[in-house]
């Protein structure tokens, strides 16, 4: 599962464990499911993002950021993905967040977000995007309103955001490598099952 409302799925969950399914977290760092799971394959996202905010303030020191974060979908994910890019750069008295978002997790979420944003705030020089889709809904919004002076960054190393980076219209992901972690999936899975694996955190 890739769950992004662990509190809705859980009666389901629950279900399936209780019928003997092994059930495994992806493309997330948390155990602390509303019920036990059999494991979790993923990536610490809040250090990832940590790490990310770091290397935008020390390639953008001394510059003036007026920052706008389109979150994804109130949870886990939003609370570690955002909390950990916001904790990179909060030493920094020259940055401020001036407007968050909620894109849902979307390509057109992402759109409409960074539409509402920009034009609420035309001073943001900078997008934060929870995931890559949202981020690519966000760059058809900033052509849109011919605006080419907005650095954006975003997280998960979905392959055409890497592609618009490499075009030049994006500025950094975290890649997360999502082939590979579909493969540590599965293994454990495998491996679960053949009573290699008793279950628990697998870090991608």
């Amino acid at each position: 599962l890739n769950p992004h409302d662990d509190a809705a799925l859980a009666p389901v969950i629950t279900e399936a464990i209780n019928a003997g399914v092994a059930v495994f977290n992806l493309n997330s760092d948390s155990l602390d499911f509303e019920v036990p799971l059999s494991g979790v394959v993923g990536y610490d996202q809040y250090n990832g993002n940590l790490e990310q905010g770091k290397m935008i303030a020390e390639q953008f020191q001394g510059e003036e950021l007026k920052i706008g974060i389109i979150e994804g979908l109130p949870g886990y994910h939003t609370v570690q993905r955002c909390g950990g890019f916001e904790e990179g750069i909060k030493d920094h008295q020259n940055y401020e967040i001036v407007s968050r978002v909620n894109g849902s997790w979307t390509v057109d979420g992402g759109n409409t977000a960074c539409m509402d944003m920009v034009q609420a705030n035309p001073e943001i020089n900078m997008i934060y995007c929870a995931n890559d889709q949202e981020a690519e809904g966000a760059y058809m919004a900033l052509k849109m309103l011919n605006r080419t002076d907005i650095i954006l960054i975003a997280n998960d190393g979905d392959t055409e955001f890497l592609e618009m980076i490499y075009d030049g219209n994006g500025y950094s992901t975290l890649n997360t490598v999502p082939y590979e972690m579909g493969l540590y999936a599965c293994q454990a899975a495998v491996d679960i099952l053949y009573g290699k694996f008793e279950g628990g955190w697998v870090q991608t």
